[in-house]
């Protein structure tokens, strides 16, 4: 069972959806009463949500020095020029995303506060600049949507590549840490989890170069073939994922395009 480490408090936004689960999760991470703290994703653009997280940062007296950004999404992100203009502290995160950045960060740069480390590990794969963030020491990686609290992450193309996100989780794979406190839903363990979304993703392959070999050739076809008797409010998500299952086996040689019909290529 997770226990977490004194200093870490979550806070999740009033914005649940079918992505976002009960809501996205910011995090206040620092030495408390009165120590130095930073915001993790301060999520939508939500007064409600800022306000709440005012109270938490009073109500332990503490001194928020900078805003980390896991990646750009508007709901991890959307609310961040709000905050540091309310705060008077910069935002720091991967470059290339939609948020104005006071501090770029590369992988494996260390952000340091009092108590606590946190080292930066670039994962694209959901999003370009998706950043994680190691908490040295304390055995938790903070991975916004590269892993979820619960069930499997939606990606979209253009920016949603399969097979960066596939690098991205045998990266967490590499860490010693044990622990996950992801963007959406509960703490969760870390190698069992990221080894469960690795399986998936590979039984999805699966299911669509089936389908291929049994004469599926459009994005709908495979999508109606691998997910049967879907419910409607999910054709969205069910699409994309099909879509970058096909640009990974295109971009490997396993599928060809031809007249816009997709075929299975064994060789």
């Amino acid at each position: 069972m997770f226990c977490p480490p004194h200093g870490i408090i979550t806070i999740t936004a009033p914005n649940p959806s079918l992505t976002t689960l009960e809501g996205t999760n910011t995090y206040l991470i620092g030495r408390r009463p009165r120590g130095e703290m930073v915001v993790i994703d301060p999520g939508p653009d939500s007064p409600i949500h800022r306000e709440v997280i005012f109270h938490e940062i009073r109500s332990v007296g503490g001194r928020v020095s900078l805003i980390l950004l896991t990646h750009s999404h508007p709901d991890h992100a959307a609310g961040a020029l709000a905050l540091s203009k309310a705060l008077q502290v910069p935002v720091c995160g991967f470059p290339g995303g939609a948020v104005p950045l006071d501090r770029e960060l590369s992988h494996g740069a260390m952000v340091e506060i009092e108590g606590f480390s946190f080292r930066c590990l670039h994962t694209p794969g959901h999003a370009r600049d998706h950043l994680c963030f190691v908490l040295s020491g304390k055995g938790i990686v903070l991975t916004g949507d590269l892993v979820l609290g619960r069930g499997s992450l939606a990606l979209f193309p253009p920016e949603g590549d399969l097979d960066l996100y596939r690098t991205s989780l045998s990266l967490l794979l590499t860490l010693d840490e044990e622990w996950i406190l992801p963007g959406h839903g509960p703490p969760v363990p870390l190698k069992r989890t990221v080894e469960e979304y690795l399986r998936h993703r590979q039984d999805r392959e699966n299911q669509i170069k089936e389908a291929l070999a049994l004469g599926c050739s459009t994005v709908d076809e495979v999508m109606e073939w691998v997910y049967r008797d879907l419910d409607p409010a999910l054709y969205g998500l069910a699409r994309g994922t099909v879509e970058v299952h096909l640009a990974s086996l295109m971009g490997r040689g396993g599928v060809v395009l031809e007249d816009g019909r997709y075929c299975h290529h064994p060789g």
